[in-house]
């Protein structure tokens, strides 16, 4: 039977595919995403990257999450537990002047 994924998170160094384009060199951000291994953290670290135009110059400290979050301080481990993840819902509207759009949207 195949491990069942969990959460990892690691430390994302990312560039623009087009600098000039981006307007930045780059940046370093935390992902999170549920994966088996550090190798699957990797690939989809990539990929998650890649829908941005960015590529992954490096990761650090990849590791499963509840493991990351043994060693922070409580303020950051209740601000990632505790906080909801909220998304308002999505309410087609349609308008005179155009098509329908997605209410939210710019």
């Amino acid at each position: 039977m195949p491990q069942q994924p969990e959460l990892w998170i690691g430390v994302v160094e990312a560039r623009p595919l087009d600098r000039e384009a981006y307007g930045a060199a780059g940046a370093f951000t935390h992902i999170i995403t549920w994966a088996r291994s550090a190798a699957e953290f990797r690939q989809k670290a990539d990929t998650i990257l890649a829908t941005l135009n960015l590529y992954v110059v490096g990761i650090e400290e990849e590791g499963q999450l509840a493991l990351w979050l043994e060693t922070q301080t409580p303020s950051v481990s209740k601000l990632l537990v505790e906080v909801p993840v909220s998304v308002p819902p999505l309410k087609p509207k349609s308008g005179l002047n155009g098509p329908p759009s997605i209410v939210g949207s710019k």
